[in-house]
């Protein structure tokens, strides 16, 4: 069931990156209808490390953290919402396996 669960978040995060590239189709965005993904990756660090980085990055560039969700922290999901003036960034952050994780980011549309 888990890898199950993996195979299918995989699928949609390339299909995130797919959408990206055609600008007629809508990109998925965990339910999430106000916000476009621009940036994927793989992060060769732990989840703790991934978030440390993210943090980082994005106080350096003037922003502040409004929320964490933890969607499940024993699969290792979890969103990020950072704010600076009235624009609104997403990260969502994913354990691939111990030392890489998944990052996608955007920003939520108005």
């Amino acid at each position: 069931m888990r890898i199950k669960s993996i195979l299918i978040f995989l699928l949609l995060c390339f299909c995130v990156t797919y959408a990206q590239e055609s600008p007629s189709l809508k990109t998925p965005s965990a339910n999430r209808k106000d916000v476009a993904w621009q940036h994927q990756e793989t992060l060769p660090v732990t989840l703790s490390m991934a978030k440390q980085h993210v943090a980082s990055r994005w106080r350096k560039e003037g922003y502040s953290m409004k929320h964490t969700i933890e969607l499940d922290r024993r699969e290792g999901r979890c969103i990020m919402l950072w704010i600076k003036d009235k624009e609104q960034i997403m990260v969502m952050l994913w354990k691939i396996d111990t030392n890489h994780t998944g990052c996608s980011w955007g920003k939520v549309k108005p």
